[in-house]
């Protein structure tokens, strides 16, 4: 942790971080990593507070307003949001992320909305870079659940966010940049009508793999490495974090396999496992690099399955035989 504080130093002086430090934060550190006890924050966390920090300080002249329907919930300004209008944003944004995803080939203006949500996370993340660093009144910092006390004598009067509440908005922040990396740098394959060869016996060997995937597409974005840090420890099961966010969760009903062709990919993939249990699958939290080559493996996040290949490159399609295609045609399986 102390090789950041040289780095903390040059962001304070030059507002300027090294090159490498996106990417670290990205993709070369664990999210899941358990954190230091000293200042309750992993490496992660801290490369995160080090981007948002930075963002706003580079940022702060050029904060706008947005109007982007579902994505924004208030005609302000990020720039002077409270934090909880802040939290209340990014948990807007993370509801409505794999809806917007499932819309984005039918929308006309894809590409501007796109740009329109990137621009929408900097601009949280630099709103949190600054209430991060700042110690104010309860009236901007207004959750007092997430509050404490400055142990700064001069500002004794004041609270500052607790580490808890960074560790959580951090994680929400990461997540949403990474999938907006894998949906940038990912490749459609064009249709090619491919169907797996799917037998009976694999359709139910795959059940429970199914009805846990299931589980892992019906979360909020990045809610299961918000609940890892918020219970440290105490994580065994992903149907735990269903049930801390929906307590009335009920098991979806499986296509039947006649229909299975037409099914979306969730329905499909367990089987495909069972005829290619050499592919691993991979989650929005877990710590892989799709930048470098780390073999072949599927890439389960809300409202979009990839196939990353060991060369590497992020495929997607609409039809999840097709991504099977890509590497039977490939590995001559």
């Amino acid at each position: 942790m102390n090789l950041l504080s040289p780095i903390n130093t040059i962001l304070d002086t030059n507002k300027t971080l090294p090159e490498s430090i996106y990417h670290e934060w990205l993709w070369g550190t664990n999210p899941e990593e358990s954190y230091d006890k000293t200042v309750l924050l992993n490496r992660n966390h801290l490369l995160g507070l080090l981007i948002c920090r930075h963002k706003f300080l580079c940022n702060r002249d050029s904060m706008e307003r947005h109007n982007m329907n579902r994505l924004t919930i208030m005609d302000k300004s990020i720039s002077s949001m409270t934090w909880r209008e802040l939290k209340d944003t990014l948990s807007n944004l993370l509801f409505e992320w794999p809806a917007f995803l499932e819309r984005l080939h039918k929308n006309i203006r894809g590409h501007q909305n796109l740009r329109q949500v990137l621009s929408l996370v900097n601009q949280c993340a630099a709103r949190f870079g600054e209430l991060s660093r700042l110690a104010t009144t309860d009236t901007i910092l207004d959750d007092p659940s997430e509050t404490q006390p400055c142990k700064v004598r001069e500002h004794a009067d004041k609270v500052v966010l607790t580490p808890a509440a960074m560790r959580r908005c951090l994680g929400s922040i990461l997540i949403m940049f990474r999938h907006l990396f894998l949906l940038d740098k990912s490749s459609k394959i064009p249709a090619q009508g491919y169907q797996a060869c799917i037998s009976k016996y694999n359709y139910e060997a795959s059940m429970d793999n199914f009805h846990i995937l299931c589980m892992h597409i019906s979360i909020p974005v990045g809610g299961r490495l918000t609940y890892r840090h918020d219970f440290p420890g105490m994580y065994n099961h992903i149907s735990q974090v269903v049930y801390f966010h929906n307590s009335q969760y009920t098991r979806t009903a499986r296509h039947p396999l006649g229909d299975i062709k037409d099914a979306p990919a969730v329905h499909i993939l367990p089987a495909i496992q069972e005829l290619y249990p050499e592919i691993p699958l991979r989650f929005e939290e877990d710590h892989f690099d799709p930048t470098k080559s780390q073999g072949w493996y599927w890439l389960l996040i809300a409202g979009r399955i990839y196939l990353v290949t060991p060369q590497p490159s992020i495929w997607y399609s609409d039809n999840i035989s097709d991504l099977l295609k890509k590497y039977i045609d490939t590995t001559n399986t």
